[in-house]
């Protein structure tokens, strides 16, 4: 059917249901696929502010890059949308040093790089939690507050993270 304008003298096609549903869907697809890389550039903001803030509170409590890629690291391991998680709660960290340490192991790393990451993550302990000044030196078991976290060997080699829970008599 046409339409015919007198003024123009121009006769138009007039469009058909299945004409109209065709760009009425197309208008939609556009509008669904913009909406949809809407959504993930926000997510990648997102991530990506989380991140930085994330870096900030680590160079604030003194870590240096290899901590802060070990944290890194450990939040990725753990699967985290928020890294900023693994330095605000102790408890998280705290929990995920028995997993992180036989990942690391597990990945064929020698003794000498196993022994300065669980050392790092002592210090990393140290530095986020520990309420205190600056640190002194470790001296004797006097020196160890409660719940601090160090790093231990035995007569075997083997090297783990560890967690004061407290002093008996000797």
């Amino acid at each position: 059917m046409d339409v015919y304008n007198p003024v123009i003298n121009i006769s138009w096609p007039m469009p058909g249901v299945f004409g109209i549903s065709i760009v009425l869907g197309i208008i939609f697809a556009v509008l669904v696929i913009y909406l949809v890389l809407y959504f993930f550039r926000l997510k990648d903001q997102a991530r990506i502010h989380n991140y930085q803030l994330f870096l900030f509170q680590a160079k604030r409590r003194g870590l240096s890059n290899f901590q802060i890629k070990i944290l890194r690291n450990m939040s990725a391991y753990l699967k985290l949308a928020n890294p900023r998680d693994l330095i605000n709660n102790a408890a998280l960290f705290e929990s995920s040093l028995d997993d992180f340490t036989e990942y690391i192991k597990r990945e064929n790393e020698d003794k000498e790089s196993i022994t300065d990451i669980i050392r790092d993550i002592a210090v990393i302990h140290k530095k986020i939690f520990s309420r205190g000044s600056y640190p002194k030196p470790f001296e004797s078991m006097s020196d160890l507050e409660d719940s601090e976290v160090i790093y231990l060997t035995d007569d075997a080699g083997n090297i783990f993270p560890g967690k004061v829970a407290g002093r008996g008599s000797g």
